[in-house]
């Protein structure tokens, strides 16, 4: 058995041997084959390195007749494989682009920081400029939560006169805005 398994793997290794002299010999057919394939020399180039690598690695059990037809095959095959992470890699990165984009788009910048304080700054100093009810009825509306009623119950107001405040303070706002 020790004599059957020596004899194997000699056997085994001159078909390895036979199988790297054939891809030497062979190195440019399959190049141009690549390259009519895939219609890229660098991607080629990439998948002739990864096919020699992938049969200096391979384990010849069976006999290969047709070693050229063996070795179109196998190039064939670590394009596809090759072709198919690039998509994954792709779909995978631009997933993660989109995320981050999305994530870095709804995060506030400084600059939008700045101007949200300016703006707050610019609604107080024209609510500044509202009689001293209008400005209570509409802080207590907009800032507070309070519905109409029951800012109308806060100031011993009726819900018309509430809605009479908060129409001209955001007439107001509106026309100060329009000004700034």
């Amino acid at each position: 058995m020790c004599v059957n398994g020596y004899f194997s793997s000699v056997v085994q290794a001159e078909q390895k041997v036979s199988i790297l002299n054939h891809y030497s010999l062979n190195r440019e057919k399959l190049r141009r084959f690549l390259v009519s394939r895939f219609r890229d020399v660098d991607f080629a180039d990439d998948v002739l390195q990864e096919t020699f690598l992938k049969l200096d690695s391979f384990a010849f059990d069976k006999p290969i007749h047709n070693v050229e037809g063996f070795l179109f095959r196998v190039a064939n095959n670590v394009a596809l494989d090759m072709r198919r992470k690039f998509v994954s890699d792709q779909s995978r990165d631009q997933k993660w682009y989109e995320t981050k984009v999305v994530a870095e788009s709804s995060s506030p910048t400084v600059e939008d920081e700045i101007d949200v304080k300016k703006q707050l700054e610019q609604t107080i100093a024209c609510l500044q400029l509202l009689s001293p009810r209008s400005r209570e009825v509409f802080v207590a509306n907009r800032f507070e939560g309070l519905t109409y009623k029951q800012v109308a119950e806060k100031f011993g107001l009726s819900q018309s006169t509430v809605e009479k405040h908060m129409i001209k303070a955001i007439k107001h706002l509106i026309d100060h805005r329009g000004k700034n």
